[in-house]
Order: C-alpha cells, then sequence, then structure tokens
C-alpha cells in the first residue's frame, strides 16, 4: 500500500510566514515517522512550494492543516474523493470543527495523530473504516520516531531540519491553539532527541518545542547534552529566558542561534486580559539587549486587536519595537482560531465578523475590535509591519545571514530541486549566501543581449514571465508588493499590463520582420 501526505497551504502571508519558519512540519513528518514501515510514503509540502499529484496511485491521501488552509485543504480532499480515493483529513481545523470538515473527507484524526494513523490504515485494508479517530490520553513522547530522512531532501528546507523536542505549552495564552489542541506540556527522552539530531545530520537544527524552556532542568540537561555536538539551533521560548544565567548560558553553549520569542505588545493591561502577565514590559529592552550580546538573533511577533488596544497603539508599538532594537519582528493581528477561549468568548458575543477560513491568516480582522473598526486594525498592522521594515533597512539592522554547513553527506534522498524561501528576514537569516543564482545570472545576461542586438523579443519573454508567476502566487509587483486577495483591481491590472506590453513586443518583433520582408522582396 501506498499513501499521500499533504501539509495544504492556501497562498496568502500566512503562507510565506511559516514557509520562512525553517524547518519541515510536525504534522505530516510525525505521521511519516509512524507510518509502519511496509507502507510506501509520499510527503507533499504545499508551504514550500511542492506539488499535489493527482494521479499519485496512493489508496490513502492524508491532508493536514490549520485553520488559515482549511478552505485550500477541502479544495484538495473533494479532488481525491472524486477520484475514489480515501481522504483523512487531520490538524487543529479538523480537530475543533470535526462536523464541517467531515463534509470533505472519509474520516478525521481529532488531537494528536500517532496511534491513530496506523489504525486508519488497518482499518482501510478490513474495509471498517471509521468516521472519527481520538486518542484518549496525550501522546506518549518517550515512543515518538525520528522524522524520515529519505523521503524528502533537506535543500526544500534550506538544509535546516526539524528535531521534536516536546508539545504543549505551560501558559494557557486565551488566543493560542497549542493547549487547546496537546492538552498538556511534556518532553522527549533527551536521549531520543540527541539519537535525532545525530542522525539527521544536519547542522542547523530548529528544536521544535511550543516553550523550550517550560522544564527548566530538563531544557539545562538537554543543552548539556547537546554542547559537544557542534551544531547551531534556533527555537521558540519566551524573553524571560534572559533572567536566568544558567539556563541561557547552557542555551548559548550549545548553539543557540536564532529564538522566537513572543513580546506580543507594549501594552501591560492587554497582556494580562489574554494570560501573558508574565512579560516584564519594561524590562523587554534590558532583555533584548543581554541575549542579543550572547550572538543571538531575536524574532518578535508583536499583536493588535486587543480589547485594550486604541488607535494610537501602532505608533506606540513601532516607537516600542525601535526601542527594544530586537532583530526582525512582525507585526500580526490577534486571531479568534476555533478551538480558543478566545474565539468561544468572542462567538458568544457576537464579535465574529466572517467564518471564511481563508481570512483567518492573521492580517485580517475576523472580530470586531472595541477600540478602532476591523478596517482601521487592518491598515494599522499593515502600516507597523512596513514601517518597522524601512527603519530597519535605513538604520542597517537587518539580520547578517550566518552560513549554513551542508549536512553529513547520505543522511537525506532524492526528491525535487530545492524551493527557494519566500522573502523573510528569518529565512535569509539562514540562506547560504554561496548558492550560485544561475536564473538571475541568465536574466542579465538576456537583458544585455537585447539591448546589444536590439532583440525586443527577449522583453515579451520576461513579462510573459513574470505575468505567470505572479498569477500562480497571487502577488504582484510594480513599485511596492500588490496581493490578489487584498487589492484585486490592481493585481490584475498589472497583471493585464505584463501581459499586454509581453503582446506588444511580440507585435513589434512581427511588424518589424514583415516590414524587412516586404522591402527585401520590392
Amino acid at each position: 500500500m501506498q499513501v499521500t501526505l499533504i501539509k495544504a497551504s492556501a497562498d496568502s502571508e500566512f503562507k510565506k510566514y511559516k514557509a520562512s519558519m525553517g524547518g519541515p512540519p510536525q504534522n505530516i513528518f510525525s505521521v511519516a515517522a509512524t507510518t509502519p514501515e511496509n507502507i510506501q510514503v509520499e510527503l507533499i509540502d504545499e508551504t514550500v512550494g511542492m506539488k499535489v499529484k493527482y494521479n499519485t496511485k496512493s489508496e490513502i491521501i492524508g491532508i493536514f492543516m490549520s485553520t488559515p488552509d482549511a478552505i485550500r485543504a477541502y479544495e484538495i480532499a473533494d479532488k481525491f474523493r472524486k477520484k475514489g480515493k480515501v481522504v483523512v483529513l487531520g490538524g487543529l481545523h479538523p480537530t475543533f470543527l470535526p462536523d464541517e470538515s467531515l463534509l470533505h473527507a472519509d474520516a478525521i484524526i481529532r488531537g494528536e495523530a500517532e496511534g491513530c494513523w496506523e489504525q486508519i490504515i488497518k482499518d482501510v485494508e478490513n474495509n471498517v473504516l471509521q468516521k472519527q479517530y481520538k486518542q484518549d490520553e496525550p501522546f506518549d513522547l518517550s515512543k515518538l520516531n525520528p522524522y524520515p530522512t529519505n523521503i524528502v531532501n533537506m535543500s526544500w528546507y534550506g538544509n535546516i531540519w526539524s528535531v521534536v523536542v516536546g508539545r504543549g505549552c505551560n501558559h494557557g495564552c486565551r488566543y493560542c491553539v497549542v493547549n487547546p489542541f496537546f492538552k498538556s506540556c511534556r518532553f522527549r527522552p533527551i536521549e531520543h532527541v540527541i539519537a535525532e539530531i545525530k542522525q539527521c545530520g544536519a547542522k542547523l537544527i530548529e528544536l521544535h518545542a511550543d516553550n523550550l524552556i517550560a522544564n527548566r532542568d530538563y531544557a539545562i540537561s538537554l543543552f548539556k547534552a547537546m554542547e559537544p555536538l557542534n551544531i547551531q539551533w534556533m527555537g521558540e521560548a519566551t524573553i524571560m529566558i534572559a533572567e536566568d544565567d544558567e539556563l541561557l548560558d547552557w542555551a548559548v553553549r550549545s548553539g543557540l542561534k536564532y529564538m522566537l520569542i513572543g513580546i506580543e505588545t507594549p501594552s501591560k493591561e492587554a497582556l494580562e486580559s489574554v494570560g501573558k502577565g508574565f512579560i516584564d514590559v519594561d524590562n523587554v529592552k534590558k532583555y533584548v539587549k543581554k541575549l542579543q550580546s550572547k550572538g543571538i538573533q531575536l524574532d518578535a511577533s508583536f499583536l493588535f486587536g486587543f480589547d485594550a488596544h486604541k488607535k494610537n497603539i501602532f505608533q506606540r508599538t513601532l516607537d516600542y519595537a525601535k526601542e527594544v532594537g530586537v532583530d526582525e519582528c512582525h507585526g500580526v493581528i490577534m486571531t479568534p482560531f476555533p478551538g480558543t477561549p478566545l474565539y468561544r468568548q468572542m462567538k458568544k458575543k457576537g464579535r465574529i465578523n466572517t467564518e471564511d477560513w481563508s481570512k483567518y491568516d492573521c492580517t485580517h480582522a475576523v472580530f470586531d475590535p472595541i477600540g478602532m473598526t476591523p478596517k482601521e486594525l487592518e491598515d494599522g498592522t499593515w502600516w507597523f509591519d512596513v514601517e518597522f521594515h524601512k527603519w530597519q533597512k535605513k538604520n542597517k539592522k537587518v539580520p547578517k545571514p550566518p552560513v549554513i554547513p551542508p549536512p553529513s553527506p547520505n543522511r537525506s534522498t532524492n526528491s525535487s530541486q530545492s524551493s527557494d524561501s519566500l522573502g523573510s528576514v528569518r529565512s535569509m537569516a539562514f540562506t547560504n549566501p554561496s548558492d550560485f543564482k544561475w536564473r538571475t545570472f541568465l536574466a542579465l545576461g538576456l537583458i544585455a543581449t537585447s539591448l546589444f542586438m536590439n532583440w525586443n523579443w527577449i522583453w515579451s519573454v520576461f513579462f510573459l514571465y513574470w505575468a505567470i508567476l505572479d498569477i500562480k502566487s497571487g502577488y504582484t509587483f510594480s513599485v511596492e508588493p500588490i496581493s490578489r486577495n487584498e487589492n484585486p483591481i490592481l493585481y490584475w491590472l498589472i497583471i493585464i499590463l505584463w501581459l499586454g506590453l509581453a503582446i506588444y513586443s511580440i507585435y513589434d518583433v512581427v511588424i518589424n520582420l514583415y516590414v524587412d520582408w516586404f522591402y527585401l522582396n520590392l
């Protein structure tokens, strides 16, 4: 039997952000790891540009998604079901909205997939497939298998690999899906983590845990065990790691280079309202400087849309972000995802203004904020992001990309060619600057040739190429980025311009050839 596991990913800012996050996604790789050895596995991660193969020979199609990708996942699922495939949906969205998901699937997995996926394969073989599969207890991470490295080449992820360290978080932030999904905070045995790091061969590792330092003693022991491995790693933790000198010292000695931290907002009132009052807003600048002095690059998210936020929050947050001096940050709209206490609260109060899941990408105001209109929230978040990156570029604050050593040989096998990251500074921070950009050199050569030889037809090729790329990605660019979802009229005007210029260039070439032929035959 063969199965195909797909990470569905709709074209959106959310997809760009996820693509920039580094290593492979936990959902499809963990499911691949738990698949019985006699089953052939095909992995497709749309986040990094892999294409769904609808002509696959697989009998079972497992599709995993979070809420922003639900509509895309349903589209894939419906196409496969028409072809007679057994379709299983899993991930955050089916866990919290099972009835909706079952309209597009033969079965769904609610919660962690380990234990459920193996049973699904048996039930399909015996023709007794159930509608829903769910574990009664959180999965024992001592039984977790390592990610397979023989299916997808590491180059798809810029030679960054991911190793699961833990699941769940010790905090209960009201907008976060982690605790409703994983139920408890737990970690793998340290010897298992070390063995997988060694086995995968990568020199830059994402230590995958929702809060890496939730268990201080465990974290210190893990970092001590990692020190001899001579790797670089990145992970996710709270800014409060800066308060613990011993913990921080061992993290640095073990290879910590990049950390995702949730500063969230300069508003203490807002933080306390969602269960993040433990962040010491007044000392964040000191913490940031301390971490940066250890050679750690910091990527922070700033959330907008708290009930305590007024219209001045965007300027206030911009000033704060500049002052604390993080290396990179993203403006994000606080989104009430299904399954969270925030979603239930807003649903009960009638503040959810849409359940078009494609808009749950943290760039749309899917609820009615208190201190401003939904449009003001969207525009303000966009303004913050643009202004911060203008300031970052002007003041030369863009992180410098370190070189990633190649993985050890014979650790990951063939796949299609690698996909470039999608423009985030975080992904750029770990891109090997020695990568030869042959397409760019080819384009420059063609432009030089067209100017020297007066070959206008080359421009028609460029205009057509740009139009095709922009149609596929959903984004175009004239003097600034334009999204098909956000500005459809302007987007299509630019696409039509590219196509029109391509046609005009071809027409000009044809006319010139005709004129030359005409005079030669007079």
